[in-house]
This record gives structure tokens, sequence and C-alpha cells, in this order.
């Protein structure tokens, strides 16, 4: 397996290749929130011609791997260079959405995803689109004073999610499209499959048993306190672990939802993944290379937990929702689930 990068101009124009250096990718991530977010590349050749890659800086860049398929995009973020090589740092197009700060002066109640829409049209040349595939039925005011960045309004109206109550996630493609849509249902039929040996952990960092939210509503300064839940059976088997969520909702019932949500998958420690010589695979059986797996879907564990293990004091082991997931040529796929924190959580 061979993952080739593939540069264009700032103006995405074809870029001459340079003959005599050679490219190492040495590690890509991807997360539910925005798609490819980390690539780095090792670069070796003539000390004169790595110097000249300082001229990448913002340069668009597409990886591929030996069949032509493309595993991972974005832009040259930034350069480090030697006699002894160099690397480029890149990060996916989502980041560009961070540049700006988001001004509205508009008075509207406007549905959560049209408000996605506008941000992006107005702040964002990187991105080229908006397909909304799942509308959110909410509607808030559209009014913003100009203090956050576009990548702050849109996590906090993808937040607020649908009036179904589901988490709204997007994802930027290959010709920078920004697709916007509800976290999947898990079934047998679309779940990913991970067979083989892999490492298992899991940490009461990630647990919590006695929760409360502080929300409010997208466009609104205004804070609420929903009121405090508790589960028993997990104050009983781990004593009890308070902790207070801050989320975006469009109403009190919906903050409410989201809160007993929480509470549900984290009222147990949540395993965490990592692939040793584990497969993944479509439900059909045919294999995915550990560098094509994506974030934003539900994995399925086949018959890599021994049974005799005890998990009834994890939460569930079966499947996991994959929040980001990263690829390196040294350590395999790390898959990091919903709920633990990511290693480029936070965006920047």
């Amino acid at each position: 397996m061979k993952l080739n990068p593939v540069f264009t101009n700032l103006d995405y124009t074809t870029r001459v290749i340079k003959p005599n250096v050679t490219y190492s990718v040495e590690r890509m991530s991807n997360n539910a929130i925005g798609g490819p977010r980390r690539a780095e590349i090792r670069v070796d050749g003539r000390a004169a011609d790595l110097w000249e890659f300082a001229e990448y800086l913002g340069c668009p860049v597409t990886i591929y791997d030996d069949v032509g398929r493309a595993c991972w995009w974005g832009y040259v973020h930034e350069f480090k260079g030697g006699d002894d090589g160099a690397r480029l740092y890149c990060r996916g197009w989502w980041e560009r959405v961070s540049w700006r700060y988001y001004l509205n002066t508009g008075t509207n109640s406007v549905a959560t995803t049209t408000q996605i829409s506008a941000i992006i049209t107005n702040m964002s040349p990187f991105i080229t689109a908006v397909d909304i595939d799942d509308a959110s039925g909410i509607n808030t005011p559209e009014t913003r004073d100009g203090t956050r960045r576009g990548m702050e309004e849109i996590e906090e109206l993808l937040q607020a999610g649908t009036t179904a109550g589901k988490r709204l996630l997007c994802s930027v493609n290959d010709q920078r499209r920004l697709r916007v849509y509800a976290e999947p249902t898990s079934s047998a039929s679309a779940d990913l499959v991970l067979t083989g040996k892999i490492e298992f952990g899991a940490s009461l960092d990630t647990m919590t048993n006695k929760l409360w939210a502080v929300w409010t509503a997208p466009g609104s300064s205004e804070s609420h306190n929903t009121a405090v839940v508790t589960d028993a059976a997990s104050v009983a088997a781990y004593g009890q672990k308070s902790e207070a969520i801050t989320l975006s909702a469009g109403s009190a019932a919906l903050a409410e939802q989201a809160r007993d949500g929480a509470l549900a998958r984290r009222k147990l420690p949540i395993p965490t993944v990592d692939l040793k010589s584990g497969e993944v695979s479509f439900f059909t059986g045919v294999k995915i290379p550990p560098y094509m797996v994506t974030a934003g879907q539900w994995l399925r564990l086949k018959d890599v937990i021994p049974q005799s293990v005890d998990t009834t004091r994890l939460a569930d082991i079966t499947k996991i929702f994959m929040e980001e997931v990263e690829w390196s040529q040294s350590g395999g796929l790390r898959i990091t689930p919903r709920d633990v924190p990511g290693r480029y959580q936070g965006g920047l």
C-alpha cells in the first residue's frame, strides 16, 4: 500500500510535480464534525528541493492510495524542514471555517440548518456549496454579534440537533462541499464490522452518573439549567460522580432529552478501541483498508472480546459510534467513540 499526496496551487490549478523528492504519509485523521481533520506528510530529497516546500503553505492537497481512491483532503497548514527532511502538517477544509468571525444583524427566527448555509455562503469561500440532507425543524434567532468564529457558530447549531432529538453532523467532501446530516441510527445492514485483534480500554474519566445540563438556544446568550438526573445503579457500582454538561438546544424539552441521552451513554465507562491486527469491513464482508475508515459511522465488534470477560460494568462494547478516527503508519487505526475526548477536539 502506497499513499500519494497530490498538491495544487492556491488557485486550485495543477502544480508541477517535484521529481527529486519522495513522500511518506505518516498520519491522517477524520472527525464526525467536519470530516478530514489532520494529516502529516514527511518529505525526503535534496536540501534545495525541500526548502521550496515553504511555498506550499495554504496549497490544497489530496491524498490518494495506490488504486486512485481519495483518502484525505485539505490544505498545507504548516511547514518544517531542514537538510534531514521536511514535514508538512495539513488540516482539513473544515478548519478554514474558523478563520473569520461571523456577524449577522438580522432579527428573524430562522431554521438552524438554514443558518448554517448562510454562514458558509457569506464567510467561507473555501467551501464551494452546502448540502442539507436533514433539516433541523428548529428555528432560533439569526442575530450574531460578531464575537465568535464561524466554526463556533455552526457547531452550536449542529449540537442543537433536530426536533426528533438527533444530533446533526457535517463533513466536507473532496469537492469542498459541506454535507449536513443527522447522526445515523445503528443497523446491522449499515454498520461497519470489526474483527480480529484489538487493544481495548476504558477509563472512569468518561463516566458520570449524576448529570444536569446548562443550555442555551443558538443565537441567545441567556442560559438555563435543567433538573438533575441520577442513575442509581451506576452510583451503587462506582460511587457518585457529578457533572454539568454545556449544550445547545432549541427548547427546554430538547435540552432534557439531550441530558437524558448523555446520562444513558455515560452512566458506565465508555470502551475505546485501537486496532492491532484487526480488520474493518462492510456488513457484506468486503474489507475496508484502515486508512479509508472514516468517522461518523457505527462500528460493531464481532468475536473480539472473549465471552468469559464480564463487560456489564462498561457501556455497550458490542457497538460504538466513531466520533474520531486516526490512522498512522506506526500505530494503525485508533478509534475514539462519542463522549470520549479526541486528540483534536476543539478544532484548533
